[in-house]
């Protein structure tokens, strides 16, 4: 039996200590909280909750370990807290420094939005969690690990539980990280995204030089007694890139692969050849996009064109077993991946306008969770009620039907001009992507993905897609759909999510 606690600084109703007050017999908790650069008072409070909870659990362990028969059936029904995923929002680095993460927990996942500074020490929590089996650290505008992972303190016969790594942008010494691995016998998985130099980074106070060396780093985790399932070390800046041999190490690391995260600028032909090679057992699939990277600097080539949309389109067309695809493009998984179940969408640009494609999730028949970021992970809404409320069942009504239907009314002059502009380029055979100019149609596999491919991103079909929801007999969908999301804010149903962005449609 398990119970949550959820907060988000956003929401209307009860304050944050009201709601941490219920931490105590909580296993989980999300907690997205605003920080105040100018009010000590205020970015004290979740301190002072936090320090009296585990006042409250260490009291908890003392009395479990008497002898009273009657407490392991009480703890059943009073747990401690396991989970946290704490989302930090302008919270300065007085605050994050010592914070006081309760020792029971063993999956902590922290993302830090805009503050003053960009250094964080992680050794605070290793030592402050000493059962901590799952950590994720994300700052979207770059971080730097502020000293070793290690604590100076630590006796290094005593090994650490984690079994999950996740670093998002980070910046660090690698030799401090191998110190830590050497300490990790039950890693399973170590993602290391869009890793920074000290060029691109403006560290406070970097201690020397801050240089890679991924296929040493590789070659390093095989002499360690590690089974590697999951496995990610990419740059964010493509001069770090140049080393050669990477993609063969990574599948030696992780033979019998379940879960592939691949870093875009890295998803090269031989890469997807490499996975080709491996026995086809995939059931998760992320593709992590650099939203960092400015638009047009990515030096494609040719071949990267022609290769990469087709080796992976056809990867994933043989994936018998994918349950979850994380993409750059709304519509590309529906093709692929019809029993997504979990669909964070991870884009520089994403338009939630109707004209934008974004229904096209409705054909995700399993589809129960949906996350909707863009640049550094800002929820913005220039878009109205309209353009999002089929993705309610009250608004699949003939009322909202007849208002999508005038709002597609003002597309038809984009319509016709895209019906030239699609004339003109048949005409002259050109506008089509190099992987489809290349395509063989005496070859079944290739027609398909043509087939499949060669309207998307044209706003007919997006027309096409919102028709065929509203026609009088169309197919029910998002039938299992229960928590939505935009930006940094918390999950939570799909209605009272849209209540609280478009206040003005629950007095229709």
């Amino acid at each position: 039996m398990e119970r949550r606690v959820h907060w988000d600084y956003r929401w209307a109703g009860p304050g944050l200590e009201t709601v941490l007050s219920r931490l105590y017999g909580a296993s989980m908790a999300q907690i997205c909280f605003e920080g105040e650069e100018s009010n000590q008072v205020n970015n004290n409070r979740f301190k002072t909750l936090m320090l009296d909870y585990e006042d409250w659990y260490q009291q908890g362990q003392q009395q479990q370990r008497s002898s009273d028969p009657l407490l392991y059936r009480k703890q059943l029904f009073n747990a401690p807290l396991t989970k946290l995923e704490a989302t930090f929002c302008n919270v300065p680095m007085n605050v994050r420094t010592n914070f006081p993460f309760p020792s029971s927990l063993t999956n902590l996942t922290l993302e830090m939005g805009s503050s003053q500074t960009n250094t964080f020490d992680p050794s605070l929590i290793l030592k402050q969690c000493p059962l901590l089996e799952d950590l994720l650290i994300a700052r979207w505008e770059g971080w730097y690990v502020d000293g070793p992972w290690v604590p100076h303190d630590h006796n290094h016969q005593q090994l650490f539980r984690l079994k999950g790594i996740a670093l998002i942008y980070p910046a660090f010494r690698q030799s401090d990280l191998e110190d830590l691995l050497l300490l990790t016998p039950h890693l399973r998985e170590l993602k290391l995204a869009g890793v920074m130099d000290d060029q691109l980074l403006e560290v406070t106070k970097p201690c020397g030089r801050i240089q890679y060396d991924r296929k040493g780093f590789c070659q390093f985790l095989t002499t360690l007694p590690l089974k590697l399932e999951s496995f990610l070390f990419s740059f964010l800046p493509r001069s770090l890139q140049n080393d050669v041999g990477t993609e063969n190490v990574v599948t030696e690391l992780c033979p019998t692969l379940h879960e592939w995260c691949l870093w875009t600028p890295d998803t090269t032909p031989a890469l997807l050849k490499c996975l080709e090679s491996l026995p086809n057992v995939i059931t998760n699939l992320e593709l992590c996009w650099n939203y960092l990277e400015e638009a047009g600097t990515h030096p494609f080539t040719q071949d990267y064109e022609i290769q990469v949309p087709r080796l992976l389109h056809q990867y994933l067309c043989n994936s018998p077993n994918l349950l979850c695809l994380k993409s750059l493009q709304a519509a590309y998984p529906i093709r692929v991946c019809r029993k997504d179940v979990d669909s964070p969408l991870y884009q520089p640009v994403l338009f939630k306008r109707l004209d934008g494609g974004l229904c096209f999730m409705t054909r995700l028949k399993k589809l129960q969770f949906l996350k909707v970021c863009t640049e550094a992970w800002v929820a913005d809404f220039e878009c109205k009620d309209v353009d999002l409320n089929w993705l309610l069942p009250d608004g699949r009504d003939l009322q909202e039907k007849m208002r999508r239907k005038h709002e597609m009314d003002g597309w038809q002059d984009w319509l016709d001009e895209e019906r030239q502009l699609e004339l003109e380029r048949l005409a002259f055979g050109a506008g089509e992507a190099p992987f489809l100019k290349s395509a063989d149609p005496s070859i079944p596999s290739v027609t398909k993905i043509y087939d499949q491919l060669k309207d998307l991103g044209l706003i007919s079909e997006v027309k096409a897609m919102v028709d065929e929801m509203d026609r009088e007999d169309g197919p029910e969908y998002l039938t299992e759909f229960k928590e939505l999301s935009f930006g940094l804010q918390l999950g939570q149903r799909p209605d009272t999510t849209m209540n609280r962005v478009f206040p003005d449609r629950r007095q229709r």
